[in-house]
């Protein structure tokens, strides 16, 4: 990292309650945090900077308005303070509120914030404990925290800089820009949820007035719970950006709002419907990157619906614009996407190998962390497809190792499905088990009704040797993928299910009617219509 001139070191100050200063001592807390001091990146002050004879209340408060990070060390000590809630809270909300300041809530021991609507509303650290004194000093919770609040305050400082050298002519931006600068570094690092918080604050910042500008912020936030599989809130978001941008007349925000609706219908599963919302953004958008990304989207679908041919058409024509434009983030995914297509049921296991590692080595040449993960696992099922299990399971452990860290729940839920394949053809069956039945249980949640149905297929072919349990799970994933409107899927379940019950013809009836009870009962979640869940409860 290049360093910081003096002048230009972001300024943190620091406000705690007297009975917590055994963490400002140089062999606690502060003494862990002054690493970001040597590095020129920062500079700490707190009140024993407050030389002898000095005005305290109007030192703090003049260092309160220089500092760019506030660090609160809170415990009810601290909230109950008179000094701090006359002289320090009001000027550090403010400022905050305009966005001058940032605010980074440490939780040092238990306290009650039934009443403080301001500290509810940000994130506070340490995520990995629950208070900095449940544990000792020089303990590796304590430690960890320590290292995770050191890394909050480098993310924080490094996005003020970013955007001071941003801003045009030093022009003050709006709080709402600043948290969406934050939001956008976080998701950089492959902070979906962080970045999800700070998306969530800048909407609260931003005026109704502001309707373009509200409703990208609509679709970026949507994006993050898409991610972390959210998909009932994620569309709400969608929906609100796509009402915003028609009243605007805003047709770039609009296409792009209709694409994510379609997303939402494509991990649903309802792929017809997401066909739709696609080639509606596509009829709006002119912008050629544009066009490619949306197209992305729809090759997407066309994978879900077997359309292979479509897919692999759209994903080609996407690579040498992507790459042009120096896209690299989208170009990763389209070789990662095509790979997929061309090691489904076999087609090209060599080529979907090469696209795969081409897209593995684009994403760590730019650093991108969730399209790491996104390569290796599809590097892991090329590697599948061309027999090669025990190699394809390392590149699956490592994928899944790198989106549980970023937490997309979505790629999650593909690796564990694929993970129980490989599993199962090397004989592991139990482990396989262990991965389709967790699929199973992000399915339920994030109602991905298509690869609930993949889960539900796997773990039939899994259980060949229980015809009950066969029939049952091949039941259930026909019927889901009957849902979907993935015929070609349909078809297959089908014939393996019928394979089964010639070993089970007599408890068919007792298995269909578990199927309708776990269906009625997945019902409360999966958001189709209720005729639509009916007649699917209804076909036998």
């Amino acid at each position: 990292m290049t360093a910081i001139r003096d002048q230009d070191k972001v300024r943190v100050f620091i406000s705690y309650s007297r009975t917590d200063s055994s963490l400002m001592k140089d062999n606690s807390m502060i003494g862990d945090l002054r690493s970001l001091e040597r590095d020129n990146i920062v500079e700490f002050w707190f009140d024993e900077n407050i030389a002898g004879g000095e005005p305290i209340v109007d030192v703090i408060k003049k260092e309160i308005s220089k500092a760019q990070i506030a660090l609160l060390l809170v415990s009810q000590r601290w909230l109950d303070s008179v000094f701090v809630k006359t002289n320090e809270i009001p000027l550090l909300l403010e400022r905050a509120k305009s966005g001058e300041l940032r605010l980074i809530p440490v939780r040092v021991s238990p306290y009650e914030d039934a009443n403080i609507d301001w500290l509810k509303r940000l994130l506070i650290l340490p995520r990995t404990l629950y208070n900095l004194n449940d544990v000792g000093e020089g303990t590796n919770p304590r430690i960890s925290a320590y290292l995770e609040i050191r890394a909050e305050i480098r993310q924080a400082a490094e996005n003020y800089t970013s955007s001071q050298h941003q801003s045009v002519h030093n022009v003050p931006q709006s709080q709402a820009t600043i948290l969406v600068n934050d939001a956008r570094n976080y998701l950089k690092n492959g902070r979906i949820s962080d970045a999800q918080f700070m998306y969530d604050r800048a909407l609260e910042a931003t005026p109704e007035a502001e309707t373009t500008f509200k409703a990208h912020l609509f679709i970026e936030a949507g994006r993050c719970r898409f991610q972390t599989g959210m998909l009932p809130y994620s569309l709400k978001y969608f929906e609100r950006a796509l009402s915003l941008s028609s009243d605007a007349g805003d047709l770039v925000v609009k296409s792009q709002a209709l694409s994510s609706i379609g997303n939402i219908h494509r991990a649903w599963g309802s792929l017809k419907t997401a066909e739709q919302y696609y080639n509606d953004s596509l009829r709006l958008v002119s912008d050629p990157l544009a066009r490619i990304m949306v197209e992305m989207n729809l090759a997407n679908a066309y994978h879900r619906l077997d359309r292979h041919g479509e897919a692999i058409i759209l994903l080609r024509a996407a690579l040498e614009p992507l790459r042009e434009a120096k896209k690299f983030r989208h170009l990763g995914v389209a070789y990662g996407q095509l790979s997929l297509v061309l090691a489904s049921e076999g087609l090209h296991p060599e080529d979907a190998f090469e696209n795969a590692r081409e897209g593995l080595a684009i994403a760590e040449i730019h650093d991108d962390d969730r399209g790491v993960g996104f390569a290796k696992h599809r590097v892991g099922r090329a590697l599948f497809e061309q027999g090669k299990d025990p190699l394809a399971l390392e590149y699956m452990e490592s994928a899944i190792a790198v989106v549980r860290e970023i937490g997309d729940i979505r790629e999650i839920h593909a690796i564990l499905i694929d993970q129980g394949e490989a599993l199962y053809r090397i004989g592991r069956t139990e482990d396989a088990k262990r991965c389709l039945y967790g699929s199973m249980m992000i399915g339920a949640h994030t109602a991905d009704v298509f690869r609930l149905g993949q889960s539900h297929y796997c773990l039939g072919r899994i259980q060949s040797a229980n015809k009950q349990s066969a029939v049952y799970f091949f039941n259930v994933a026909k019927r889901l993928f009957q849902l979907c409107r993935a015929e070609y899927r349909v078809t297959i379940v089908a014939a393996k299910e019928e394979d089964a019950q010639v070993a089970f013809p007599d408890g068919v009836t007792e298995v269909r009617e578990r199927t309708t009870l776990y269906l009625k009962s997945l019902g409360l979640r999966i958001p189709f219509s209720q005729s639509d869940l009916l007649q699917l409860i209804a076909n036998t």
